[in-house]
């Protein structure tokens, strides 16, 4: 009689075992460091209008589940990592079908670049994950932000800070390059923290 209880159970903790972790980014890898020039954006920049600069694309489904649009990051000008407080009006426009869809403004933020769209928490609908960066006193940081779109509102639902810290050139304290793998997990980004030596 206890046999088939047993092998319920044991088929249970089967099911229930939990899904590989989704990569988002592996700041370990120099290519994750590489920025793409806004003039191959320069045709959509146009078709936008208003004298923008494209910061980057990333593709998903950002209206509603199954559709495939293109979102871009449009600045007013691009962005530098030695300026704490930049005053820039960066929003989100996608594109579906080739034709301008929507806008959702970032208001009073500013990031360097998209690094992906990925369905963080499970709805169907994509999020974007944007990159902001600074470089103060020879470091250079950056950090995740994890932007829901939807009812015309860019909502910040996570901040993930510190994913890459080179403080090489920084001349104090303990020197090193701390560089982050970081994952979808449980329904938000997770990372994972490799420092290595200066070199």
């Amino acid at each position: 009689m206890l046999k088939p209880i047993v092998a319920a159970v044991s088929l249970s903790v089967v099911l229930a075992a939990p899904a590989l972790a989704q990569v988002v980014i592996d700041y370990r890898d120099p290519a994750a460091l590489e920025f793409t020039e806004p003039e191959q954006w320069s045709d959509i920049a146009a078709t936008i209008g208003d004298g923008v600069v494209i910061l980057g694309e990333v593709s998903g489904a950002f209206s509603e589940a199954g559709v495939e649009q293109v979102a871009y990051v449009v600045s007013d000008d691009v962005p530098t990592a030695a300026d704490p407080f930049p005053e820039l009006n960066q929003r989100i426009v996608t594109f579906e079908d080739g034709e301008l869809a929507e806008s959702w403004s970032l208001q009073d933020l500013a990031f360097a670049r998209p690094v992906t769209a990925v369905d963080v928490d499970g709805d169907g609908v994509y999020e974007v994950v944007l990159e902001g960066s600074f470089f103060n006193m020879g470091t250079l940081g950056m950090g995740l932000s994890v932007v829901k779109l939807a009812d015309g509102v860019a909502e910040i639902i996570q901040d993930l800070p510190d994913v890459y810290i080179d403080s090489c050139g920084s001349g104090v304290g303990e020197e090193a390059i701390t560089a982050s793998v970081v994952s979808v997990s449980d329904g938000q980004l997770v990372a994972e923290a490799d420092t290595t030596e200066c070199p």
